[in-house]
């Protein structure tokens, strides 16, 4: 059973590896590119997934598009560009740390980045009533790399829990003294013993 865990643990902590360093060139590469995975549902609704400045940008846009399925389109961007060359109309609800929430209503007129010159790259992502949330790449990287946080952290968890036999406070060997820790004076908690009928002794 051992060895088993063992390989198990090898190929999810090598997916880990091979996916971070997938992410990190999508991460790279969102600062010169803008890659646009999307599709258009059977309501009419144009769902996409953007890589762009750092960032994945979950968005719903519209309801009266035609149905299709997915498809990939990529954009240069400029240096020094942000957001508002994506979202020309609707409102900024939250941004901070990379993450984001824009979102528009039917007719609203609301710039969410002030009156900007050009026209977006994507200007279906504007269809309302559209929806967007931005998930930051470091985010995501932080995510892949739980196998390998687990792995610095177990050894140091193991060390923190009490061993067996010993006070839970301050970890005194109890097995001399089991009522009462002589180090704290912690009474440990006894666990209820059944009897044979049934009945908690």
């Amino acid at each position: 059973m051992k060895p088993r865990r063992g390989v198990l643990r090898k190929i999810v902590l090598g997916l880990s590896v091979v996916s971070i360093v997938a992410v990190a060139w999508l991460w790279v590469r969102s600062y010169q590119k803008l890659d646009e995975l999307s599709r258009v549902s059977g309501l009419g609704v144009i769902e996409s997934i953007v890589s762009f400045r750092g960032g994945l940008h979950f968005s719903q846009a519209g309801d009266r598009a035609s149905e299709r399925g997915w498809s990939w389109d990529a954009y240069t961007i400029s240096p020094g560009s942000d957001w508002d060359v994506l979202y020309f109309s609707g409102v900024l609800e939250f941004r901070r740390l990379g993450f984001g929430w824009l979102r528009s209503k039917p007719f609203t007129l609301a710039r969410p980045f002030g009156n900007t010159k050009g026209f977006p790259l994507a200007p279906w992502l504007n269809a309302t009533p559209y929806n967007a949330v931005i998930v930051p790449y470091w985010f995501v990287v932080v995510l892949l790399a739980a196998p390998w946080w687990w792995r610095m952290l177990s050894p140091l968890i193991a060390r923190l829990r009490p061993k067996p036999g010993a006070c839970r406070r301050c970890g005194y060997d109890l097995r001399a003294t089991p009522g009462r820790c002589p180090e704290c004076g912690l009474v440990p908690r006894r666990k209820p013993v059944r009897a044979t009928g049934g009945v908690v002794a």
